[in-house]
């Protein structure tokens, strides 16, 4: 069965068994590759917008203002004791060039948020099990928070080994704290299989206890991951994971979408694969981060003869020789990626366009989301407008 056909195959399936199960509340999950509603109202259209400025982008982003409604600063990590650790990244958060988008931000209408970070599993259980290292953070928030004129903190505290855990009492209590000492705007991030394998009642006991719910949709594929394949795919083949997974199980628990923004990513990944088709084998050992702007680069200015097979409807790549790139568009996971070789070796590249990250915006819209996030600003180049993408 082609790529297309069992794409559409499954949409319906999943779509169809929605509207049996849900029926107090019957939303139809719409198919992305179906002709686009054309919105009555442009408070139907436009979604609210969330930006992540990494610390490591400041002064690299193109000048954002009305483009955004919430920035939220990354970059500034904290320990297991409750204190704020101010490297060079995290010192960014005092760069000119960020402090400029920050204010044209605000006066566009638009909100700063600072994000506090932590990854690591155990350091993570025992901040929040020390009622001592809870109130240190807290204030040390509230004093960045106040100093830095924040309208808002964003906790990006990820569990690595146990997605779920984020969903504990303890965390969910640690949430509350927040909110209550700084009085300010209060959002987390989650894995998207935080919502596809959570509880419900833990699911919606988290999202109550917080304004907003940012769920990470991407690295579905990843430095580590076995196959090469689409950092962020709508649907996928058996046995792997997909944005739509998840945007099924949040439309069963009939959770508040105002209340849930979905990021979705200005990157991707490249690898040295073992052949040449779709989702190889990846080499071990290297692999290379692919932004939008670097994308377009390689399509460009690569120096490959290149080879468009997007319209082709196929992912048999079929023996690459060097020097050659071939351009590819998958539609079940509504991905690009290319293939080239050079040096003897095969690369591939999945990656994300206007198109692919269409698809992701009209799949939230279609389905009564509010919000979408970027990750990250600057990755996005001068070649993808962020309010057109969005709000057209």
């Amino acid at each position: 069965m082609k790529a297309a056909a069992k794409f559409l195959a499954i949409m319906m399936i999943i779509a169809g068994g929605l509207l049996l199960i849900s029926g107090k509340d019957q939303k139809e999950l719409l198919n992305p590759l179906a002709k686009l509603r054309q919105a009555s109202t442009n408070e139907n259209k436009i979604l609210r917008t969330v930006g992540f400025l990494p610390a490591w982008m400041a002064g690299k982003t193109n000048f954002y203002g009305k483009e955004i409604d919430e920035l939220i600063f990354a970059g500034v990590a904290a320990d297991e004791n409750g204190n704020l650790v101010w490297d060079s990244q995290s010192k960014k958060i005092n760069n000119s060039d960020y402090l400029k988008i920050k204010d044209n931000i605000r006066q566009n209408g638009g909100i700063n948020s600072l994000s506090v970070t932590m990854f690591e599993d155990e350091k993570i259980d025992k901040l929040i099990a020390n009622a001592s290292a809870v109130n240190n953070l807290v204030e040390q928030m509230k004093q960045t928070e106040k100093e830095n004129n924040f309208d808002g903190i964003n906790i990006d505290f990820e569990f690595m080994n146990d997605q779920t855990a984020v969903l504990d009492d303890q965390f969910v209590e640690f949430i509350k704290a927040v909110k209550r000492a700084t009085g300010r705007r209060v959002s987390v991030d989650i894995f998207a299989n935080t919502i596809n394998k959570g509880d419900e009642d833990r699911l919606k006991s988290l999202i109550g206890s917080a304004d907003e719910v940012i769920v990470m949709a991407y690295d579905y594929h990843r430095p580590g991951s076995d196959n090469a394949g689409p950092v962020a795919p709508i649907n996928a083949d058996s046995g792997d994971h997909y944005i739509l997974e998840t945007v099924s199980r949040l439309a069963l628990l009939n959770i508040d979408k105002n209340k849930v923004t979905f990021a979705i990513p200005l990157y991707g990944y490249e690898w040295k694969t073992k052949t040449d088709n779709f989702g190889a084998k990846v080499k071990r050992g290297w692999y290379q981060m692919a932004s939008i702007k670097r994308t377009k680069e390689m399509e460009n200015d690569g120096g490959f003869v290149i080879y468009d097979m997007r319209g082709v409807g196929t992912t048999m790549v079929d023996d690459i020789k060097e020097g050659e790139m071939r351009l590819f568009y998958d539609e079940m996971s509504q991905s690009p990626w290319m293939v080239f070789k050079t040096s003897g070796e095969i690369h591939q590249v999945y990656y994300e366009n206007e198109q692919s990250l269409k698809a992701k915006i009209e799949l939230l819209r279609q389905n009564q989301f509010k919000s979408v996030g970027f990750w990250a600003l600057g990755y996005e180049g001068n070649g993808v407008d962020l309010d057109k993408l969005v709000n057209q």
